[in-house]
């Protein structure tokens, strides 16, 4: 999971840099074909763990999360916390604001964010979380309060959360 947490936050820096395009490769771990797996190589590292159903590695979860990002407005975020860091976009039709976060930390944040002047406040989050088995989960969607511009939620620990308007 761990591993999965840094992709994402490497493809959200990426995203946040402006970057057009970028490319994560390895596609399997070599047990569905007869070509072995690479030397060390674990159904962990690969995008794929054919031994369990084809289940996608963890850093997929991250990734089509900052998916719904593309073709928005990016616009800068700061939080009450200082490691829990991310951005926000923004649909220029609708004008509802997504925000993409990821907490560092070992345990839960209470935080404060600010929203930008006229945008149409965040109403739900959700967050790709560490299991006991380290392949992550997407919690279910939770409300989020946001009162005259700021919003005020608790994030998970080790986690990346997305503040969305499901209108």
């Amino acid at each position: 999971f761990m591993k999965g947490m840094i992709v994402v936050e490497l493809a959200l820096e990426m995203y946040a840099s402006g970057y057009d395009i970028a490319c994560f490769w390895d596609n399997g771990d070599g047990q569905s074909s007869t070509v072995p797996s690479p030397e060390g190589a674990s159904a962990g590292h690969m995008l794929l763990d054919t031994k369990q159903g084809f289940r996608m590695n963890p850093m997929h979860l991250g990734l089509e999360l900052l998916a719904t990002a593309q073709n928005q407005s990016m616009l800068q975020l700061n939080t009450s916390a200082s490691r829990v860091h991310g951005f926000a976009s923004r649909d220029e039709l609708s004008r509802a604001v997504s925000i993409f976060l990821i907490n560092k930390f070992e345990v839960a944040q209470k935080l404060r964010v600010s929203l930008p002047v006229g945008a149409l406040a965040p109403d739900s989050v959700v967050s790709m979380v560490d299991t006991a088995d380290h392949w992550g989960k997407m919690t279910a969607a939770q409300p989020v309060s946001c009162v005259s511009g700021t919003c005020q939620l608790t994030v998970p620990p080790v986690s990346f959360s997305v503040l969305r308007h499901q209108g």
